[in-house]
Formats: C-alpha cells, sequence, structure tokens
C-alpha cells in the first residue's frame, strides 16, 4: 500500500518499537471508492444465506465477543464505542 501511495510509513516519535502508518488523501479516495462494493459483498456472503431468526441473535453474540474484546484487550475503546445495555 506504501509502494501505491496509499499510506505512509514512518517510525513513531514516541514509541521507537512502534510502526505508524497514516492513509493519505490518495488512500481516503480509494477507500471510499471501494467501500460500497465492499460493504455489499460483504452483506450478500456473510449475511444473505442467514435465516431473518437468526440475525438478532447472531448481533447479540458479535457484540458481546466485541465488549469482551475491548474489556480484556490492551488497546483503549473506540470513542464512539458504547456497550449495549442488558
Amino acid at each position: 500500500m506504501s509502494a501505491r501511495g496509499l499510506v505512509t510509513c514512518g517510525p513513531s516519535a514516541a514509541d521507537r518499537r512502534v510502526t505508524e502508518v497514516t492513509v493519505t488523501d490518495q488512500g481516503r479516495q480509494a477507500l471510499e471508492e471501494a467501500a460500497p462494493g465492499h460493504v455489499d459483498l460483504v452483506r450478500r456472503l456473510f449475511f444473505g444465506g442467514l435465516p431473518d431468526g437468526l440475525v438478532g441473535p447472531l448481533r447479540e453474540a458479535l457484540e458481546s465477543v466485541y465488549a469482551n474484546i475491548i474489556e480484556q484487550g490492551s488497546l483503549p475503546p473506540p470513542v464512539d464505542w458504547h456497550p449495549a445495555k442488558d
């Protein structure tokens, strides 16, 4: 992706063990152009064959897995993440 000009990579000023990756303007444009087709493909492949009665339970299960990853992981939660209320 770096060779294609979509991202830049470099050492972190705060922690030399870390490589920081930044999306370039060209990369952001490529992402915006690819996103609609990617979302459609994921919906068709992942959810298209799923019976309606399983969509809700699957959503709940994936939300629980995600919440556990956030709670048990070493990274801070995303700023826009709000755990599901029981």
